[in-house]
């Protein structure tokens, strides 16, 4: 069956972005996102003072100071492509834009009505694998989709409009199919909200 689906490669440094977190101090990826750039690089200044050998004398202050500059350059790598803002097409009144943004490691949130999220969604979907099962009503999507070197998964999305807010939050549940677990969640939902802010800058 693994064949006959289109294999979408992961956020590449899943693995190494969570030991960058626990490096910078910073608990989880949806922790990250609440961040802002400069916050990180903040972050980032503040440990660099501590251990730099010019400061530290440990003999293990030029090897921690080697990890720590790889562990920001993860960080703020997922962090480019885990919140977004984009230009959307608006009347010629109006100044608004569309947020695309990992609220949490299951959790994509799009300023954007329901209607439109869905549609943005589904054409994401058809690119990173094959859409099994579609209720727009319920705002349910499920998709089949392999990833490279992980088992073939199902990804259920479930779309949550805001009420107040102009915004449609999307969970996703990531099951496998195989006897092999599923890759992590968090990746995913990087990778799915990286190729949505790439569809809404081309549209």
């Amino acid at each position: 069956m693994a064949s006959a689906v289109r294999r979408c490669s992961l956020y590449s440094a899943h693995v190494e972005l969570n030991e960058a977190l626990a490096t910078l101090g910073i608990a989880t990826p949806a922790a990250l996102a609440c961040l802002s750039a400069s916050n990180l690089r903040d972050r980032y200044l503040d440990e660099l003072r501590r251990i730099h050998p010019d400061v530290n004398a440990s003999e293990s202050a030029t090897r921690n100071t080697a990890a720590l500059n790889l562990a920001y350059e993860v960080a703020a790598t997922y962090h480019a492509s885990g919140v977004h803002k984009i230009d959307s097409p608006a009347p010629e009144n109006a100044s608004e834009s569309v947020i695309v943004r990992c609220v949490a490691d299951d959790t994509i949130a799009v300023g954007a009505p329901h209607d439109e999220t869905l549609l943005l969604l589904l054409e994401v979907c058809h690119n990173v694998g094959d859409v099994s099962f579609l209720d727009p009503s319920a705002g349910l999507v499920q998709v089949v989709v392999s990833f490279v070197d992980e088992p073939v998964c199902t990804l259920l999305f479930s779309l949550q409009g805001r009420a107040g807010t102009g915004e449609t939050e999307i969970f996703l549940t990531l099951d496998s199919m195989e006897a092999r677990d599923a890759p992590p969640v968090a990746a995913v939902t990087a990778m799915l909200t990286s190729e949505m802010t790439a569809l809404a800058m081309r549209q």
